[in-house]
Parts: C-alpha cells; sequence; structure tokens
C-alpha cells in the first residue's frame, strides 16, 4: 500500500501504523510516497491501516486503508494423493463493492482460467472453490487472483506436491536377493 503528499516539510514524517502503533513491517519513504510491503500475511493481517502525516510529533492528518488477505487452502489438508479429489478454496476477508475471485491453472507463467465468481459486497460467500478430480502430474500449479473492475489486485500461488511411492527395500546378501521375485 501507499500514499502520497505534496510536499513533506523537514520536520514532518510520514508512516504507516496500524491500531496507532507503527507497523512491524518497515515503512519506505520515496519521493513524498509512504510504502508499505506486507511480505508474510494471514488472518491476523487483515484490518486497517493509517497512512499517517506528523509535524513535530503532532498528528496532523491520517488516511485509513483496509487490506485484505486471500486464504489458499486444501481439502484434504493433509495434502493430495493420486488420482484422489482435492478441493482449492481461496477465501477473501472481506468484500467491499464488487470483486472477482478466480483460479488460475498455471502452465508455466501463463495462467489458464478455470474458474471464476463475482462476489459482491453484503454476500456471506466470501471463498471459491475448485474440485480437482483425480489429480495428476500436470495439475499441480495454481494461482488464486483476485481482480476489482479489470484490475488485478491480488495473486496467490499454490503449489501442490504428490507424495512419493513407497518402496520396500529389499535385503541382499552377496549382491543377491533375499525376496522371491514375483
Amino acid at each position: 500500500m501507499s500514499c502520497e503528499v505534496s510536499r513533506l516539510p523537514d520536520s514532518a514524517t510520514l508512516d504507516w501504523e496500524r491500531d496507532r502503533e507503527p507497523t512491524a513491517n518497515p515503512t519506505l519513504i520515496i519521493n513524498q510516497t509512504a510504502h508499505i510491503t506486507i511480505h508474510s500475511t494471514d488472518r491476523h493481517s487483515a484490518g486497517e491501516y493509517s497512512c499517517t502525516l506528523r509535524w513535530n510529533g503532532a498528528l496532523i492528518f491520517s488516511v485509513p486503508k483496509t487490506l485484505h488477505v486471500n486464504l489458499v487452502s486444501t481439502v484434504p489438508p493433509g495434502g493430495p494423493y493420486r488420482n484422489q479429489s482435492v478441493v482449492l478454496n481461496c477465501e477473501i476477508s472481506q468484500v467491499i463493492g464488487s470483486v472477482t475471485l478466480a483460479w488460475l491453472w498455471m502452465r508455466g507463467s501463463r495462467g489458464e482460467l478455470v474458474k471464476q465468481e463475482v462476489l459482491r459486497e453484503g454476500h456471506p460467500n466470501r471463498i471459491l472453490n475448485l474440485t480437482l478430480l483425480g489429480l495428476s502430474e500436470d495439475q499441480l500449479h495454481w494461482a488464486c487472483v483476485v481482480f476489482t473492475e479489470s484490475m488485478l489486485r491480488a495473486q496467490v500461488h499454490l503449489h501442490l506436491t504428490l507424495p512419493t511411492p513407497i518402496t520396500e527395500p529389499q535385503e541382499k546378501e552377496n549382491g543377491k536377493s533375499l525376496q522371491p521375485p514375483l
């Protein structure tokens, strides 16, 4: 998120705060613009952040911005198995106005739209589910994306892994297998 002022006097500070306290994330000031980057988010990161301008320690103005968090999960939560159905869940913490939630099947750097839904403010549904029947090797890379109007607002990548088959070790004596051939 970022906020910009037209002029920043020498004795003024421009910072990002949450609940009237400095955030754990550093504020970067470039050309009268305060930027905050939150690298790792969870449900607790969602909420209202404020860009504040203080002059000699006194609050001059505060501009609130709301951070919405997307959560991506799979069912079963322990991880997928080959040829088993898997449900991908993409959840947005809050809908203001109208947003489009979509699942993209990632093929290299390109995404192929598989499912999308327009969510409107006040509607209780904030989740887009996608069921993959019989998970295979070519279905492991996905992205949940959020659009407002036609602008991409968020993108969360999900990389599934299939468990490797477990093979029983064979005991050997003098280079020969002790197990009978099948």
